[in-house]
């Protein structure tokens, strides 16, 4: 009987990048459905008031299908960590950014929030949304296992 160890070692690591590759997977999506659906592209509302929120639902998508994906070819437990690199790279950057530029700007809203403006908006593109899709493709990998 033969063990298959593809999920030990180095090929695990593979989780990592895997991560970024369904994040700009799931851009793409989003470009799409800008591109056929236009009024896709414009703020998100509750109430007829706009909240300001991208709708990271698509990058999100993309990493529960990846992380399922990806699983299945290397099973392992780091899969389940995927969310770990960019949730660390947002917090460096989090708290660099609140040690330099908080008195000039809420650290919440540059990150997650409403009120981003110009290039503090490309936080949110850079390293929020690889953190959602992060943890989406954890999900989808747990979710794998369990089926």
């Amino acid at each position: 009987m033969e063990t298959d160890h593809r999920g030990q070692g180095l090929y695990g690591l593979l989780h990592f990048p895997s991560v970024y590759v369904a994040f700009v997977l799931g851009l793409l999506c989003s470009a799409a459905i800008i591109l056929i659906y236009p009024a896709a592209g414009e703020q998100a509302t509750v109430s007829g008031q706009p909240t300001g929120e991208p709708i990271w639902l698509p990058e999100i998508a993309a990493g529960v299908f990846a992380g399922q994906f990806f699983y299945r070819r290397v099973p392992s437990r780091l899969a389940f960590l995927a969310w770990f690199p960019p949730a660390a790279f947002l917090l460096w950057s989090a708290w660099s950014w609140q040690n330099s530029m908080a008195v000039y700007d809420s650290t919440w809203d540059t990150y997650f929030g409403k009120s981003c403006s110009g290039s503090e908006c490309l936080y949110e593109l850079f390293l929020t949304a690889p953190l959602y899709t992060g943890i989406g493709y954890s999900l989808g990998a747990f979710l794998k296992s369990r089926v």
